[in-house]
């Protein structure tokens, strides 16, 4: 994908106002420095940083006009997303609403209150799409249910009727049959319409049948009939290893729900209540032990034409996923926040450094072991001495319903390494980019220079924000964050004078 043709419409470095007859377009100042230096290459698509053409349309009746403009990727993103924000606002205030009609008629759900991140914001959709390369943003709408017992799949089924009912079916991704295997399907129904074909490929009645089999389970019927081309030029059937092996490589249309749990929790009892195909969706928690369910609903798509029936068809390609988080409970979702404050989001800093090209090519590994292991290191100790015990002091208190807590505080030592850490990380970040320059032209080592300097400035950024992520929880300042917000005072009638509130006590 060329991405100067997207960032065309994105009508960059100008500002909106809407009139009865449509938007116009007007040049607003000097755009702002892109907050997103380390820009990475996204996987799969061929992206442009030159100047862009842009259609201008000017006020006052004058002739739209075509004008060059060195608006950055990331900026084109965050103004789309901006001009989306309404529509997307909407969306999420009916979902949310939906919920609660839901939570109002079934005691066992209750539905976060907190609205404040119903819509992503753009700048984190900009950062998403940066982090992963991938140019969907899955959780754009997104809420949150508690109920306490999310190993009971009653629960999850109950919620899942009730959101069909209010027009909310499951999002459908594409998943290799290969990792379907791995979590123990296998695909018996297939494999018996791939031998009935195969043993009577001029009955149009069994053609049509094998077709419909494959439409109705997801499979992409184009490339179903690439596989059974192969197997006919075998002249006879397929081997099971042989079936196995081509099959594997399909993709399946399943649903997009991802069961979180831990796996000694999860009766054979409990997964028999499931449908067949969101046994598949099972899967561990976190290495943090963080737990949960996560759903991405689309809105039913009903044919308005003139089937009387109105029957539900596949949903738009373009309709917006509405993610939904399952967790046990209130405290759950404070601890969530905490960790996602606290730990995840200088974390995931990581993610963002140059050098990261280099971390997984084997001709660098031996001026990135150490530096990868040092990483590591810092992950491991921010997720045993926060996110672990976060997760199990507040399962604890909403599963269990037991006070039982696991202090949360850093030692000097703890301290000391990651101060050690620092200064490693620092020495080592060095390393892959002068391997590199050594084999690069000198006209291009300028650049090499400046992803460097750029990777030692995100470091130090999280190494600062881990330092004070410890301070807080050393303080127990960190709690704070999740204190019920205080209501606000409530309004004087008409004809009484105000209240003077001291905003200083």
């Amino acid at each position: 994908m060329i991405i100067n043709s997207v960032i065309q419409n994105f009508i960059p470095r100008h500002t909106s106002t809407y009139t009865a007859s449509g938007p116009h377009y007007t040049t607003s100042p000097s755009v702002e420095k892109s907050k997103y230096p380390n820009l990475a290459p996204l996987a799969r698509d061929t992206v442009s940083f030159g100047a862009a053409k842009i259609v201008v349309k000017p006020r006052g009746g004058k002739k739209p006009h075509i004008q060059s403009s060195t608006y950055t990727f990331e900026e084109a993103l965050i103004h789309q997303f901006v001009l989306n924000n309404p529509e997307l606002t909407a969306l999420g205030r009916v979902y949310h609403a939906v919920l609660k009609d839901i939570a109002a008629n079934n005691p066992i759900f209750k539905v976060c209150e907190n609205i404040e991140h119903l819509v992503k914001s753009p700048e984190s959709m900009a950062e998403k799409i940066r982090r992963s390369g991938n140019m969907k943003v899955p959780d754009t709408i997104r809420s949150t249910v508690f109920y306490r017992d999310l190993y009971n799949f009653e629960n999850l089924l109950t919620l899942l009727s009730e959101m069909k009912e209010s027009g909310y079916i499951v999002h459908k991704v594409p998943v290799k049959v290969s990792a379907l295997m791995d979590k123990g399907y296998f695909p018996f129904d297939e494999e018996k319409m791939i031998s009935s074909y195969l043993n009577n490929p001029k009955d149009r009645t069994v053609r049509n049948t094998v077709k419909e089999f494959f439409e109705d389970n997801g499979y992409d019927v184009k490339a179903v009939r690439a596989l059974l081309d192969e197997f006919k030029a075998l002249g006879r059937e397929p081997n099971k290893e042989e079936f196995l092996e081509a099959f594997s490589k399909l993709e399946k249309m399943v649903p997009d729900i991802d069961i979180r749990l831990q796996q000694s929790k999860v009766t054979p009892e409990q997964v028999k209540k499931l449908p067949e195909m969101l046994r598949y969706c099972i899967s561990s928690p976190q290495s943090s032990g963080y737990e949960d369910i996560q759903i991405r609903f689309v809105r039913e798509y009903v044919n308005a034409g003139n089937d009387a029936a109105q029957k539900a068809k596949k949903p738009k390609d373009d309709q917006v996923p509405h993610e939904l988080i399952v967790l046990f409970g209130e405290n759950y979702y404070k601890a969530k926040t905490r960790e996602s404050e606290f730990v995840y989001s200088h974390l995931r800093k990581f993610d963002a450094l140059t050098v990261k090209r280099y971390l997984d090519r084997a001709k660098f590994d031996d001026v990135t072991e150490k530096l990868k292991a040092t990483i590591s290191s810092v992950e491991r100790l921010f997720r045993r001495e926060v996110s672990s015990k976060e997760f199990r002091n507040a399962k604890n208190l909403d599963y269990v319903g037991s006070n039982v807590e696991e202090k949360i505080i850093f030692t000097e030592e703890d301290k000391k390494a990651l101060d050690t850490y620092h200064d490693i990380l620092l020495k080592e970040i060095n390393l892959p980019y002068k391997k590199a320059k050594s084999k690069m032209r000198q006209s291009r080592r300028y650049s090499l220079d400046n992803s460097r300097d750029r990777d030692i400035a995100t470091i130090n950024e999280i190494y600062n924000g881990l330092k004070d992520t410890i301070e807080k929880y050393n303080s127990g300042e960190a709690y704070h964050l999740t204190d019920p917000i205080p209501e606000a005072p409530k309004k004087v009638k008409k004809g009484k004078k105000p209240i003077n509130l001291d905003t200083q006590a």
